[in-house]
């Protein structure tokens, strides 16, 4: 959430943010206490599956305003990523007072598929595709989608399914049809520890396991978890 100086949310093509609709670093973070971390995105994550008669997914997300100190681990690393973004930016490009880091985590049990009982095969976790917004301000005006500026993942495992991002923008308000026809590119991400990846928060991603098959350690058959850290900005 980076509120620009001028009063303004929206992104500009002319704007210093994003600098590239897709950006990522292989070695972006030293994780030294990564299973306590693993275990605090455990603890947090309160995303489920969408139910039939809902439009999204259930789940809370936290905000850290860039004026406020940390108060765990997680926000701390939030915050670590918020100012990565930011640092090479005028201190007057935008308003401190009105900008901050939304975080969320996402823990996926990126397990094969098994035959159950009833010979129905268990569907492995994954993240439809979707648009990062804040649909709290949707509920209050159907139709209109405020997007973060940067959109961001940090793994902490080297496992699961990969980040898909497509080269397709959010529609405008009341076009719809904007999302029809074909999309001639994208960016693929598999999950390593201590990469981060960001892009264009308008842009249309997810880690659709149906496509895209998670990835699995070949030296042991047992259940591997895979602990997401995905931030909207």
């Amino acid at each position: 959430a980076l509120q620009l100086s001028n009063g303004s949310p929206n992104i500009e093509d002319d704007e210093d943010l994003p600098r590239f609709p897709f950006w990522a670093e292989d070695n972006a973070f030293t994780f030294h206490a990564i299973d306590k971390l693993r275990h605090d995105c455990e603890t947090v994550f309160t995303a489920r599956s969408r139910e039939d008669d809902h439009a999204y997914s259930a789940g809370t997300t936290y905000f850290l305003p860039c004026t406020l100190k940390p108060r765990c681990a997680l926000e701390a690393l939030a915050r670590s990523i918020f100012d990565m973004h930011t640092s090479a930016l005028n201190p007057n490009a935008y308003a401190k007072e009105m900008s901050g880091v939304e975080w969320w985590t996402l823990v996926l049990d990126p397990e094969e598929e098994q035959q159950q009982d009833d010979d129905e095969e268990e569907e492995e976790d994954e993240v439809g595709l979707h648009f990062d917004a804040d649909y709290g301000l949707e509920a209050q005006a159907p139709g209109f989608l405020l997007h973060p500026r940067v959109s961001s993942v940090t793994y902490m495992s080297d496992f699961g399914s990969p980040t898909v991002v497509l080269d397709r923008r959010s529609p405008l308000p009341g076009k719809p049809e904007e999302l029809n026809g074909s999309i001639s590119k994208g960016w693929l991400s598999h999950p390593r520890i201590g990469k981060h990846l960001a892009f264009d928060g308008r842009l249309l991603h997810g880690a659709p396991a149906t496509f895209f098959p998670g990835k699995f350690e070949p030296s042991t058959s047992e259940r591997k978890k895979k602990a997401k850290v995905d931030r909207r900005r």
